[in-house]
């Protein structure tokens, strides 16, 4: 979700949460328009041209009065009120003729203050209670927000979420969140005046932890907080149903913005809108289709590696039967060159075990490093942590691209006896450092350590063969030298008559 200045990328639910957002401040906007038109149709050099319900349309714009929740609702750098849900009620407004007129408070009890007073008529984006039903209608859900708590990332580790007794909790006076801080058993709950302050309660260390809007809490910080960074703790505290709030004295106005909103919804517009606030959709890619993906590179590995290893025997029987054909035709004089020839036959198929054997030993390696980085990359999903997801999928990405390679050598095998060596200067450093980076979800599984001197020496060798002895060397040091966690593997070189 992006450019959107309210956007994060790949995440669905928060995605389809905006929008149900923005369905309900645009089912608010309508009712406003609808009234001032009407009023002045009896009477002004507008009533030509209002076609809609004239008689309706109260004299006087329909008053809107919202609380900065972004991206629902903002006030721009030039005063004016924007965001998605305002977008959305001035065009419903517009179609259902009424105009508007907006005001800006800090919280939603003083808003609910004003309505309840009567100098406001309309808020666009409001949870449904009973209370609040004493005072306004709703219009029929459009959608839901889920209220999470957050922690500072410092602080969240010493929080436990089944037991908050004594902890304070933020939220923002007269709101839902405040009642679901008031929920908590035996925590303390401190109501702030505006989501500004909550977030520098947060940061400040004088809020242990605060009730906000999941789909909006992202564009606060980035508002508010940019530099800190701020965790969910435990699973979210309550699902509310939100829609549009109208005074109880403009029920018609009500029954005009559901209209015009139910009508703008069948129209494209509607969905330009909500990518424009909220970015465009989800990206196809979920936790459980990376992993499927993942799987099925795999697979496809060991296809490749099934096929080649058919290939291979096949060669081996033609050539046998060649030979075999070669020894009764050629007769005893050839006796030493058939000898000779099934010396070479017997090598080939050495190599060829040492060939599958190896190649077993390299897939899996990296099959074990998919296989953990996934259930890493579920965990960090369920939890939020996207630094730790995209770090996931890269490790699996990197794995998957080393079985490409050996999909690859295991190719270039296939059409030769033999791969030359290509001997070049290797930095052992840079090496280990890699093969450390390879394995790190099978090092942390064991619960070991990679360690090596401050400088190895440089090495000549075929760095493809050395990677690959170097990878089954540590995998098999951590696979079997390291039975309890704790346990160290080292990495030491020696060198002798000029070669190391």
């Amino acid at each position: 979700m992006q450019s959107r200045v309210w956007t994060e990328p790949g995440r669905v639910a928060v995605a389809a949460a905006f929008c149900a957002g923005a369905a309900i401040i645009g089912l608010l906007a309508a009712p406003a328009q609808n009234a001032a038109r009407a009023d002045e149709a009896a009477g002004s050099e507008q009533t030509s041209k209002q076609t809609s319900e004239p008689a309706r349309a109260p004299s006087a714009p329909l008053r809107v009065v919202y609380n900065p929740s972004p991206p629902f609702a903002i006030t721009d750098s030039q005063g004016r009120a924007d965001g998605f849900g305002i977008d959305i009620l001035k065009i419903i407004a517009a179609n259902a003729g009424y105009a508007l007129s907006f005001r800006e408070v800090m919280n939603i009890a003083e808003a609910l203050d004003l309505i309840k007073a009567g100098q406001a008529d309309i808020h666009p984006a409001l949870a449904t209670n009973a209370a609040r039903r004493e005072i306004m209608s709703y219009s029929s859900p459009i959608g839901a927000v889920r209220l999470r708590l957050y922690a500072r990332a410092d602080r969240a580790a010493t929080l436990d979420p089944d037991d908050l007794t004594g902890a304070r909790i933020g939220s923002l006076q007269g709101g839902t969140t405040m009642m679901a801080a008031q929920s908590i058993i035996g925590a303390i709950s401190i109501p702030r005046q505006s989501a500004r302050d909550q977030v520098a309660g947060l940061e400040d260390g004088s809020l242990d932890l605060a009730v906000f809007v999941e789909s909006a809490f992202d564009a606060l910080r980035r508002a508010y907080a940019p530099n800190t960074r701020f965790v969910s703790v435990g699973p979210p505290v309550q699902s509310t149903p939100i829609g549009i709030a109208v005074t109880n004295r403009l029920p018609e106005a009500l029954a005009l913005l559901d209209a015009a909103l139910h009508d703008l919804k069948s129209e494209a517009r509607f969905a330009e809108l909500s990518q424009r606030w909220f970015g465009p959709p989800p990206s196809w890619w979920s936790v459980e289709r990376l992993i499927w993906a993942a799987i099925g590179a795999i697979g496809a590995v060991l296809a490749a590696a099934g096929l080649l290893i058919q290939r291979l025997r096949a060669t081996q029987r033609r050539q046998l039967l060649a030979e075999s054909v070669k020894r009764e035709a050629l007769a005893r004089a050839h006796a030493a060159a058939q000898e000779e020839k099934t010396k070479e036959l017997a090598l080939q198929n050495e190599e060829m075990e040492r060939l599958l054997q190896a190649v077993s030993h390299d897939l899996k390696s990296p099959i074990v490093t998919v296989r953990g980085f996934a259930s890493l990359l579920e965990e960090a999903m369920e939890s939020g942590d996207d630094a730790s997801a995209r770090d996931a999928c890269r490790r699996i990405m990197s794995s998957t691209r080393r079985l490409g390679g050996i999909t690859d050598g295991l190719l270039e095998v296939s059409r030769a006896d033999r791969k030359p060596i290509d001997p070049v200067a290797i930095d052992l450093n840079l090496l280990v450092d890699e093969v450390a980076d390879m394995l790190s979800a099978t090092i942390a599984q064991a619960g070991a350590t990679v360690t090596m001197p401050d400088r190895l020496p440089m090495a000549w060798a075929d760095r493809s063969q050395m990677l690959r002895v170097m990878l089954n060397l540590i995998a098999n040091a951590l696979h079997h030298g390291c039975p309890r966690p704790g346990m160290r593997v080292e990495v030491t070189a020696r060198q002798s008559d000029a070669a190391t």
